[in-house]
């Protein structure tokens, strides 16, 4: 959850929202059975966005979501569907304890590291533009973003961001989070210019070896089907599932 959303918890669905920001905001575990109230809670989940600053949200479909139909429903709202994407997992040790990582290729001069400083910081901020097409986080956004590296840095010693450099050049990014024994990956991606040479694997591998070394015994990652989602299963990567996003702008 990034450090500036509000949270919200009701009978129906959990959001997250970023003010200013509704490429980060997220609705989850919707579960609506009944046909008839789903379009009553549909506004009310807009009012509750709303409410807490948001002006739009993208909204998680699963195989375990409620009605089966959310996703047709959505679009006739007008909202817009992202690119398909499946949970990913990979075991980070065998029954014995021992710690697994898969073979990853080569990826010639290319550097990985956790970044630790404010100059790196902005390099893997900046880096979401020209990878993602997300906008620039509105700079309150931005700050907390901020205040939260350096606090995980300090209670941890971990900052959870990681940039890949090639000729002192960042171009790559990769995020991860240590939850209850598992590393949760986020934000990775590569500049297009750059891609194809190994440099996603690289990212893959670092957070695979930190997350061991502060005792994860499972990595997880929600990946595009037609962009990172072949590349981890190429490397050993099991599927657990499916999801699809509505982004919802108002």
């Amino acid at each position: 959850m990034p450090p500036s959303a509000r949270h919200l918890r009701t009978k129906e669905y959990e959001l997250t929202v970023v003010p200013g920001a509704p490429e980060l905001s997220y609705v989850y575990g919707f579960h609506v059975p009944s046909p008839a109230r789903v379009d009553a809670v549909l506004d009310r989940l807009r009012e509750h966005v709303t409410s807490l600053g948001g002006s739009g949200a993208k909204v998680q479909v699963t195989s375990r979501t409620l009605p089966r139909d959310l996703g047709p429903r959505l679009l006739q709202r007008n909202y817009e569907p992202a690119a398909p994407a499946e949970v990913l997992s990979w075991e980070l040790r065998t029954p014995d304890g021992t710690v697994r990582i898969p073979p990853i290729g080569p990826a010639e001069g290319v550097q990985v590291r956790e970044a630790r400083t404010d100059a790196e910081f902005d390099e893997f901020h900046a880096l979401g533009v020209p990878i993602f097409g997300e906008p620039t986080p509105p700079a309150p956004t931005l700050e907390a973003f901020r205040r939260d590296f350096w606090d995980q840095l300090a209670r941890t010693g971990h900052s959870g961001r990681y940039l890949a450099h090639l000729d002192d050049r960042a171009v790559g990014r990769a995020g991860a989070e240590l939850v209850d024994g598992v590393a949760r990956f986020w934000g990775t991606g590569v500049l297009e210019s750059y891609r194809r040479r190994g440099i996603y694997g690289r990212l893959v591998e670092a957070r695979l070896r930190d997350g061991a070394v502060q005792g994860a015994t499972l990595a997880l990652v929600t990946a595009r089907i037609g962009t990172s989602g072949p590349i981890l299963k190429r490397l050993g990567f099991r599927t657990l599932g499916s999801v699809q996003m509505y982004q919802g702008r108002w």
